[in-house]
């Protein structure tokens, strides 16, 4: 009865430090994200290694739908609605999975179905979309697979899987100036009265320094005008109305801009009364 109490004791003893220690993994966990825009994307997968295989057509055949990863399913997350090589992809987290060929165009599959180990148990039906993407070939070998996100713009960017000699690229856009308008829109609903004029400032800076909306931009900075007189919101104004191509109006509010920051002493204001005084001088120019 001791012998068996001994043995119990160490048996556990073991199982306990086996199941404390941590040991490396073949394939080690990975991820990525970035803001593209005002949109978080993440990429959560594993990362297997090439040691020495010969990888494709081999340990990843072709025609036959691939992890794009290893162990659990590479899942994708989206903050917003996106669009994945010009089809539309709702907010959402999604298992993400490649078809590879022996050719550049792949078959890539936003799938529904978030709890799959590996392909195993994939089902089509849950594609939400599944679309060709581009593949190209390098010189250089990446032993490590692995994902990164990449801008073009503040509305479309790429995502890039790598891994041995090949690089699959899946372009992803998304509406950051709609996006950016509605937050500011909501960010209106809530903000105390005193505070609003920052908020209709700083819309009209984000759209002037886009070039994109306009005439919702001057209607902002005039709006915050209305709500209170600062260097800040007159300048936003000059800049609204030099893109919409009011030099004239440009002038006035820069001037008026460069009047109120020396009369009230705004902090901050000295950061930028260079550059507005240059400004007017270059409108000024213009003929």
């Amino acid at each position: 009865m001791k012998r068996l109490l001994q043995l119990t004791i160490a048996f556990s003893f073991i199982a306990c430090t086996l199941q404390a220690q941590q040991l490396p993994q073949k394939s080690p966990h990975a991820s990525v994200s970035y803001v593209l825009g005002v949109t978080e994307i993440k990429i959560s997968y594993s990362s297997p290694a090439v040691r020495d295989r010969d990888i494709w057509g081999a340990v990843v055949p072709y025609n036959e739908v691939w992890r794009a990863g290893a162990n659990e399913a590479t899942l994708m997350h989206f903050s917003t609605d996106v669009s994945i090589e010009g089809e539309s992809l709702a907010a959402g987290t999604y298992s993400f999975f490649l078809t590879p060929t022996d050719g550049d165009k792949w078959m890539a599959h936003f799938n529904s179905d978030t709890t799959l180990w590996g392909a195993y148990g994939y089902d089509a039906s849950k594609d939400v979309v599944s679309t060709e993407v581009e593949v190209k070939g390098s010189s250089v070998n990446e032993e490590w697979l692995n994902y990164t996100i990449n801008e073009f713009s503040q509305e479309s960017g790429y995502i890039r899987l790598a891994w041995e000699k090949k690089r699959i690229y899946i372009r992803v856009r998304v509406k950051t100036v709609d996006l950016s308008v509605a937050n500011v829109e909501k960010a209106l609903t809530t903000a105390k009265e005193e505070n609003k004029w920052q908020v209709y400032a700083s819309g009209a800076q984000y759209l002037a320094d886009a070039g994109e909306q306009l005439d919702k931009a001057m209607e902002w900075a005039k709006e915050s005008v209305s709500l209170k007189e600062s260097f800040w919101n007159y300048w936003v104004l000059a800049q609204v109305q030099a893109k919409a191509g009011d030099t004239t109006g440009a002038i006035a509010s820069a001037e008026k801009s460069l009047e109120v920051g020396n009369a009230a002493n705004e902090e901050y204001f000295g950061e930028f009364k260079e550059g507005i005084t240059k400004a007017i001088d270059s409108w000024k120019d213009k003929p």
